[in-house]
């Protein structure tokens, strides 16, 4: 069974383990919105099953909340050589830490 960093998240939280205050965003509006609820700097991680592959490329950080809607859209736009397809396709979610 594989689970999403956030879907884990919740599991934990629902049985009572600590865990960072977190979101979904699905849009760049949405990441905009979160990270000005959290409070920045925030982490965005991207939200997809790596088989047990970490990628660091997938990682951004961002200062103000005005940033995490541009990393969201940086992380959409890249390419990334050891894929055949660009992120685009891959995230359809991020996690904002």
């Amino acid at each position: 069974m594989r689970f999403y960093e956030s879907e884990t998240k919740k599991l934990l939280a629902k049985h009572g383990i600590g865990v960072p205050k977190s979101g979904v965003a699905r849009t760049a509006a949405d990441a905009e919105r979160i990270a000005g609820e959290l409070g920045a700097p925030v982490v965005l991680k991207a939200q997809m099953l790596a088989y047990g592959k970490a990628r660091s490329d997938t990682v951004r950080t961002a200062a103000t909340p005005a940033d995490a809607a541009k990393a969201i859209r940086a992380l959409r736009s890249e390419e990334h050589t050891s894929e055949l397809q660009s992120l685009r396709h891959l995230v359809c979610r991020l996690l904002l830490e």
